[in-house]
């Protein structure tokens, strides 16, 4: 994959996190279609269709598809995230993941640091975990723990 050829969320989750389940004995990352790994940013969650999202205000929903799905501890540790969306007001939204059928879970609030006025191109930055992010990793973060930063591409 050409790393600037996608339409998508380039977001690599938690580094530090990810690097804890794979030094566990039986930890997985397992991906799910139609994420692909990537050098750049980790991960490349590819743009879906049933957004709303705005270029000339800057605001709506982005939908993302794909999922990796995170286990270890003999069954004990099992963390989703899939299908990631934006609601993106301007330079600030919400990343919200699937949680079931036709349910989403508000899992990070963040900032946008746009890179051009098309609303095109930015880096999503502070991201912070909400209380129902922080339950989604079994409280072993806290309420506005920092995830990894990403990146938004949008081509066309």
């Amino acid at each position: 994959m050409d790393e600037n050829d996608f339409s998508g969320l380039g977001w690599p989750i938690k580094t530090s996190f990810a690097r804890y389940v794979g030094s566990l004995p039986d930890g997985r990352a397992a991906l799910r279609d139609p994420i692909k790994a990537s050098q750049r940013t980790g991960l490349v969650f590819p743009l879906a269709d049933g957004g709303n999202f705005d270029g000339g205000s800057g605001t709506g929903v982005l939908r993302f598809s794909g999922g990796i799905g995170f286990t270890g501890h003999f069954g004990m540790l099992r963390v989703d995230i899939a299908d990631p969306w934006l609601r993106i007001d301007g330079d600030t939204g919400i990343l919200s993941i699937a949680a079931g059928a036709d349910k989403r879970l508000d899992l990070a609030s963040f900032r946008l640091a746009w890179d051009d006025a098309a609303h095109r191109d930015a880096r999503g930055e502070a991201l912070a975990l909400t209380a129902a992010g922080a339950e989604l990793f079994g409280s072993a973060y806290g309420e506005g723990t920092e995830l990894d930063s990403f990146i938004l591409h949008l081509i066309g």
